[in-house]
């Protein structure tokens, strides 16, 4: 499967499947989204689970969560600059 290229909100967790990755899971829309995550809206791609190599159920056992995000205020600094550029090229400024 393909992925379009995307900014991504990484978070990650130690411990046991599948308790780690659940409370990392509940983390990250109870604690995250509503303090940080509303600042974003969705990268128009799918939430990804990432499971490392080795024992699941080891307490060292590495998984994450990567949401892809997409900053509006980059939206709006690229669009400015576009917007600058094409005036400039075309004498407005």
């Amino acid at each position: 499967m393909t992925f379009p290229e995307s900014d991504w909100a990484m978070f990650s967790a130690k411990g046991p499947l599948p308790d780690s990755l659940q409370a990392l899971n509940t983390r990250v829309w109870e604690e995250w989204y509503p303090k940080e995550g509303k600042k974003y809206r969705a990268g128009g791609g799918a939430m990804l689970e990432v499971y490392s190599p080795g024992d699941m159920q080891s307490p060292d056992y590495e998984c994450g969560i990567w949401v892809p995000v997409f900053n509006p205020e980059k939206e709006n600094e690229s669009e400015a600059a576009e917007i600058i550029s094409t005036m400039m090229i075309t004498g407005i400024l």
